[in-house]
């Protein structure tokens, strides 16, 4: 599928920059997690079975502790986020033929269409609140890998992985082969939906399996409400209409795919508040046909599962294609 870069960069990718400047908040501006800390912040912990253990820190812009070489076979990829960026890590495998020059060229190209043309994403971590480790099993089959950052800098749109955050990784041959976790929740990430997502969730330790079962890529990010805040500020904000910038003609005006200007009240709990909702964490984007075992501990509270990719068709970002849900931890 014929990919467009320009859509790609605009709607899919940059996406999680300050909420405070909601007043004049794009796509690219929608959901900060580097200055969450007035929400509760949840870590991910563990929820058992005996998976040898890849533990690494993301940080602004760097991989801190990925071996070069790990064993295939189910592992669990704990990322603990140390922003102040958001961050997510793709464990991209290289596809045949491919070399790591072959994906450098491509990211420095800033050409996503072709990055993602270059590796299959078995997922990953996707980062929660600073200061939160994120654990997700997934099954590393054999071959090179580039483990990558491809969210874009709130400034300067390259992708973090052009910054630093950029690691290759070889999985040699499994050992001992082991069963996947067992899990209370299976989703299927479906063009686009959340299939098997509960609307009400008991509180503590889930493992979660989350399979891309569509056609593109997808994710799942968790976020929580503030204390007080109900779902339906993050709805206003991620849902509203699209809106004309201030440089647009007020004839015949078009807005790049996905991008929106969300429309605040005065008297919105974010409208010079804190934040409305703070990062839980997540699986990484992966390809169609991929499973992650998501290691979640909620807390009590109003939550929304989210994908922030873009529609390779149209740009807009799957969530507002319908990959925007609330469920209720309790």
């Amino acid at each position: 599928m014929e990919r467009d870069v320009d859509t790609i960069t605009m709607a899919g990718l940059t996406r999680r920059t300050a909420i405070k400047g909601l007043g004049v908040a794009t796509l690219a501006a929608l959901a900060a997690r580097a200055s969450l800390s007035s929400a509760e912040a949840q870590g991910a912990t563990p929820a058992g079975g005996d998976y040898p253990t890849v533990a690494f820190t993301a940080k602004d812009y760097e991989f801190i502790d990925l071996p070069a070489s790990v064993p295939g076979g189910l592992t669990r990829l704990s990322m603990t986020q140390q922003g102040p960026s958001d961050h997510h890590a793709m464990f991209m495998r290289l596809n045949e033929g491919v070399t790591a020059d072959d994906f450098m060229t491509a990211l420095q190209a800033g050409d996503f269409g072709a990055i993602l043309g270059a590796a299959t994403s078995l997922g990953g971590p996707n980062a929660g609140a600073v200061g939160t480790t994120t654990s997700v099993v997934v099954d590393l089959t054999p071959g090179q890998y580039m483990v990558a950052c491809l969210i874009p800098d709130e400034e300067t749109g390259m992708p973090h992985a052009a910054m630093g955050m950029l690691t290759p990784m070889e999985v040699t041959e499994a050992g001992a082969a082991s069963d996947p976790p067992e899990s209370d929740v299976a989703i299927d990430l479906v063009d686009f939906a959340f299939q098997g997502l509960p609307s009400e969730i008991a509180a503590g330790k889930h493992t979660w399996a989350i399979t891309d079962t569509g056609e593109q890529l997808h994710e799942l990010v968790i976020y929580k409400m503030a204390e007080g805040v109900p779902y339906s500020v993050a709805e206003s904000i991620f849902l509203a209409p699209p809106v004309a910038s201030p440089e647009a003609s007020p004839e015949g005006m078009e807005e790049m795919p996905g991008e929106m200007t969300p429309p605040v009240a005065e008297s919105s709990p974010v409208a010079d508040g804190p934040p409305p909702f703070a990062g839980v964490g997540g699986i990484a984007p992966m390809n169609p046909g991929i499973t992650n075992y998501l290691e979640v501990d909620l807390t009590a509270g109003d939550h929304f599962a989210i994908c922030f990719i873009p529609d390779f068709e149209t740009g807009a970002p799957h969530f507002a294609l319908g990959m925007i849900m609330p469920f209720t931890v309790a």
